[in-house]
């Protein structure tokens, strides 16, 4: 559809779905809360961070939603959907398209000062997690090595190099890796939580090797969200799992199944010949529930 003066102009409830689509793509309050344990009085900063985060992601994102809404025809943007050059549809490419280049130009230096700002929290959150591993047993003890500051510089250097290779991923295959292994494991959680579940209520050897699986699968609704829950996740994961006219090599089904195959090893690893820090296999570990 061509757009024209006369089109029907978007809805509240659409600029609230995008607000939302923009909320739940930000991947800061997830990283914030692995600094934790190096946060000061955590218990009283943590849930205070963690808020007043939200809150201000909250009004930038309707900001800039506001401002796209007012700057683009969202009809341009089916337009470039349906011609290919969906690339395009991002918010410098979108303002670039419509505005004068000096304020294309302004855009991009900003975003890429926004870039170059988040590299360092990035660095800080996949690095915790790599150490976490490292105690956990995942992974070698010599990624807890830290220097005379006690910072983990090995699993700062491992994260550097596999986010510099991810870099280079995207500049060559249009899309980041990153960005669909977290939309495919959310995915993948959902299937496979709505599948435990499922097996939890119906297999009689789950049921009665687990004294909690009939507290947590009460009640009819539960067994229709969990099919539900499989549903969708297999549905997002066809979404994002494929990238027409990529080579093998970089379609997101490959990279994602290579990434999948490297978490699964070190998972054997950990379990052939570690026991966890704190006590047990990890078969054991995961097969109790979270205490209430």
């Amino acid at each position: 559809m061509a757009y024209s003066e006369h089109s029907v102009p978007p809805t509240l409830s659409a600029f609230i779905s995008t607000v939302a689509l923009f909320m739940f793509a930000y991947g800061g309050l997830t990283a914030a809360t692995s600094l934790g344990g190096e946060t000061f009085n955590p218990e009283k900063n943590m849930p205070r961070g963690i808020v007043a985060g939200w809150a201000i992601a909250l009004v930038v994102y309707t900001l800039i939603a506001f401002a796209l809404f007012n700057a683009v025809p969202y009809q341009l943007a089916i337009n470039l959907a349906n011609t290919h050059h969906a690339y395009l549809l991002t918010a410098p490419a979108l303002v670039g398209l419509m505005q004068s280049k000096g304020v294309a130009v302004f855009l991009n230096v900003l975003v890429t000062l926004i870039v170059i700002k988040t590299l360092a929290p990035v660095l800080l959150d996949a690095s915790r997690y790599l150490y976490a591993w490292s105690e956990d047993g995942l992974v070698t003890d010599k990624i807890r090595a830290v220097n005379s500051r006690h910072v983990p510089v090995v699993a700062l250097v491992i994260t550097a190099g596999i986010g510099s290779l991810f870099l280079l991923d995207a500049v060559y295959a249009g899309w980041a890796i990153a960005v669909v292994i977290r939309a495919t494991s959310v995915a993948a959680t959902f299937a496979t939580l709505g599948l435990g579940t499922l097996m939890l209520s119906w297999w009689p050897q789950w049921r009665e090797s687990r004294p909690w699986a009939t507290r947590v699968t009460e009640g009819g609704l539960i067994k229709w969200l969990s099919v539900l829950a499989i549903i969708i996740g297999f549905l997002l994961i066809a979404s994002v799992i494929n990238s027409p006219g990529k080579p093998w090599y970089y379609q997101p089904w490959f990279q994602v199944s290579v990434s999948w195959l490297i978490a699964l090893s070190l998972l054997g690893y950990a379990m052939v010949s570690r026991r966890v820090q704190a006590g047990g296999s990890l078969t054991e570990r995961f097969r109790a529930p979270p205490e209430d």
